[in-house]
């Protein structure tokens, strides 16, 4: 299982790599990532859901929302 100081650690590596203006699909970011597909959608879900990012449908696009 993974600890969540790791998952923050993860989901940050994700955000930084979602432009703003260029989507990126799901494979994409698992290539990059090396996570699992799980993982990823389960970390993309959940930065969807901070307002971090916007789902349009199979892209990801990165919104002007700021991490503290």
């Amino acid at each position: 299982m993974i600890k969540q100081n790791d998952m923050t650690i993860q989901a940050y590596d994700i955000l930084e790599m979602i432009s703003q203006y260029t989507g990126n699909n799901i494979i994409e970011i698992v290539t990059k990532t090396q996570l699992s597909y799980e993982s990823c959608e389960f970390l993309l879900t959940q930065l969807e859901m901070a307002g971090f990012i916007l789902k349009h449908g199979e892209f990801y696009k990165r919104t002007t929302k700021r991490v503290n």
